[in-house]
């Protein structure tokens, strides 16, 4: 009996350990870090849930782009998951959408910015739209997902028709957003068929040629020309080309043809955002036509981080409550070195002639003489995380499975 009752013990405090020192589970409660983490949502079912290793909280502190659990600086009692914006002692800006550090764009890793993009065309819950927003002469649609060019003798291009705004998942969305991913694939090509695609972004027009062939290809930004391009020297079967972080890139069947920076115009200079694609001559079908955006980060500002302390952004950022707008009401207590924050200012208690109270960050409930307490005029920002509040790195998501969700392939995976 003694030997049980110890090796239940055991397994307690083994249990314990792992949970605290080695890896968690949450739960992700909201919309903001879609497309990355899901909330529960009716249509598309039950929100994820990752796994979060602690040890990186305590050997080397976050990363940026990495996704971390941390309490939040006006609510201690909860947790946020949150992706990491800046680090401590840097200047971090928001501009037109994109992150600026130290002055400079901040780019995304590749595995990241995967994670990031956000499905405009076709509609991610997969609803039919009621006509097709691509639009360009000579073009004809070819069964479901088909579009069909025949025989061209100069440039027949098919436009996406519709602005694209920083929108998610059937939510409105008020920015224009420049920074895309167009895709598709590529069939039935006539001999001598240049295929072309450009994007107007923040850097103007961007432009990429290839023939279908695979044989040969090269760039405009700008109008001048632009990006070196490696043939794939094959037949074109798919093609991926994309503009964002002033970053352009192209890749054929598989492997990158071309990438490089992009100047952005001067300010105060913004061109009516587009994308479009289609032949220079000859004819051929595109199929399996997506068209995604990048992340827009709205809410333009700039911070310096404290030593010791992260900057933390949500990626649906219209709707995430992080690190640009976190702030509290700051109270002090007379005559003492005591400063508490609360989400609420210091209200008169009901029978308590005199006395105020408030619920501060920590969860506790705190009463003081009215006069004795000296709140501040106004909200005060609250934007930076210490390193003791973080949790962990969220790196997985291991719940649901396909057959748990409306999520094509379901949300099992490893995050970078």
């Amino acid at each position: 009996m003694n030997e049980n009752l110890e090796s239940v013990l055991v397994a307690i405090v083994f249990a314990l350990v792992i949970r605290h020192f080695a890896v968690e589970a949450y739960k992700i409660p909201t919309a903001s870090m879609e497309p990355t983490l899901l909330g529960d949502n009716d249509r598309r079912g039950p929100g994820d849930r990752v796994l979060v290793k602690k040890w990186p909280a305590l050997l080397r502190g976050p990363e940026r782009y990495e996704v971390w659990v941390f309490r939040p600086p006006l609510d201690r009692t909860i947790n946020y998951v949150k992706r990491v914006g800046g680090l401590p002692g840097e200047t971090v800006e928001i501009d037109d959408g994109d992150l600026y550090v130290g002055g400079a764009i901040s780019r995304k890793p590749p595995l990241t910015r995967e994670e990031m993009w956000y499905a405009v065309w076709p509609d991610p819950f997969g609803t039919a739209a009621p006509e097709s927003p691509w639009a360009g002469e000579g073009f004809r649609k070819d069964g479901e997902d088909g579009f069909r060019v025949e025989g061209a003798t100069e440039r027949r291009l098919l436009r996406y028709d519709r602005p694209i705004r920083d929108a998610v998942y059937g939510r409105s969305g008020s920015n224009l957003v420049g920074d895309v991913r167009v895709r598709f694939d590529v069939e039935n090509a006539e001999p001598g068929t240049g295929i072309v695609v450009r994007i107007i972004g923040r850097g103007g027009p961007v432009e990429m040629r290839l023939a279908a062939d695979g044989m040969e290809g090269g760039s405009k930004v700008g109008g001048s020309e632009g990006i070196l391009v490696d043939p794939p020297r094959e037949p074109i079967r798919s093609l991926e080309v994309s503009f964002a972080d002033l970053w352009f890139e192209m890749i054929a069947n598989g492997k990158r043809i071309a990438g490089g920076p992009v100047d952005p115009l001067p300010y105060g200079e913004r061109p009516s955002y587009s994308v479009a694609f289609g032949v220079e001559k000859g004819g051929a079908t595109f199929r399996d036509v997506r068209l995604d955006r990048d992340v827009f980060y709205d809410d333009p500002c700039r911070f310096t981080v404290p030593e010791g302390h992260y900057f933390f952004l949500g990626d649906n950022s219209s709707h995430s409550q992080d690190s640009r707008k976190w702030a509290g009401w700051e109270i002090r207590e007379s005559g003492s070195e005591r400063v508490f924050y609360a989400d609420e200012r210091p209200r008169a208690l009901a029978g308590k002639e005199g006395r105020v109270g408030f619920r501060d960050r920590n969860g506790v409930l705190r009463e003081f003489d009215a006069r004795d307490v000296t709140t501040s005029s106004g909200k005060v920002p609250m934007s930076f995380v210490p390193k003791a509040d973080l949790h962990g790195r969220a790196f997985a998501i291991f719940w649901p499975p396909r057959w748990f969700t409306k999520q094509p392939g379901g949300r099992v995976r490893f995050l970078p």
